[in-house]
């Protein structure tokens, strides 16, 4: 135990003994349920960061263990959290897991437990997401689309991270920042690889020259502004074309019409011929006129 805890009184709120008047072995800290491998990563990140908003986190590390003096008011207060604690673990297992988890007397023996039966299976999974990181690409999606598949396989593999950021004291803090920074690059290696080069080409050679390298939701922005001017630039040559077509259709229009005229002048001349000859000839006359019309407006 801290020098830090140990100062403190088991009344502080900053205190890890402390409990709330709220607190009780009933309250549930998650409502994502524990039902084995196929969902622990997610369960223990939801549960490490319910018990640290507790400030019960450091009990199930390690960090905070019995006191020596049995008799003291810190032992009691400790045993107290403890037994919180293994109640709140269990409220958010799922009941069909229940029966096949042993009782332990220390909230860091159940939660080592859960770990170590559900977290080494994962190991065939983290192979499969990053073979997908690694060929992943747009393949005519939408940003958006292709950018919410690479999220997801992001959190996933960063869930089941074997680095537990939450074991690093304050010292460390420099590590973390550069492990984190070590992180955001290879995301954004990672999106502009997979985005296509031909549309995207000097946006991504663009992204590479900068320096500092832009963080990737930076980098999404960037390239989401780039596919909506895209986009609006494609929308105004469209009308262009809609009208060069309905040009070429009138002019068609007028050429034909252009024919027609002449031609039924024809037609009439004709009828009007035969009316006044009442010649015998009129079928075939009749035939051809129809094959004048027929050559005339071809």
């Amino acid at each position: 135990m801290s020098s830090t805890t140990q100062s403190l009184k088991i009344t502080d709120p900053r205190s890890p003994f402390f409990l709330h008047p709220s607190d009780h072995p009933g309250v549930i800290l998650t409502t994502v349920l524990l039902r084995g491998q196929t969902n622990y990563e997610n369960w223990a990140k939801l549960m490490r960061n319910a018990l640290k908003a507790k400030n019960k986190l450091d009990f199930v590390l390690g960090n905070v263990i019995a006191p020596t003096d049995k008799a003291s008011d810190e032992a009691y207060a400790w045993s107290l959290c403890n037994s919180m604690i293994n109640s709140w673990i269990h409220n958010t297992i799922d009941p069909n897991l229940q029966p096949y988890i042993k009782c332990f007397k220390t909230g860091k023996g159940l939660w080592d437990d859960l770990k170590e039966r559900f977290v080494v299976a994962n190991i065939p999974r983290i192979f499969h997401l990053k073979a997908s990181l690694a060929t992943m690409k747009q393949n005519g999606e939408t940003i958006t689309e292709y950018y919410t598949k690479l999220r997801s396989i992001w959190d996933e593999l960063e869930s089941s991270q074997t680095f537990d950021a939450y074991t690093t004291g304050d010292n460390n803090c420099a590590f973390r920042k550069s492990i984190a920074a070590e992180q955001e690059h290879d995301r954004v290696y990672q999106f502009i690889m997979g985005l296509d080069h031909v549309v995207y080409g000097t946006l991504i050679t663009q992204i590479l020259n900068s320096n500092p390298l832009p963080t990737i939701n930076r980098v999404f922005a960037m390239v989401t502004e780039e596919e909506s001017h895209k986009a609006i630039v494609r929308s105004f040559k469209n009308p262009v074309d809609v009208l060069g077509c309905a040009a070429t259709t009138n002019i068609s229009t007028n050429i034909h019409l252009s024919y027609a005229l002449p031609v039924l002048i024809v037609d009439v001349l004709i009828m009007m011929f035969l009316a006044v000859t009442n010649s015998m000839a009129t079928p075939i006359a009749l035939l051809l006129v129809a094959a004048v019309d027929v050559v005339a407006l071809r």
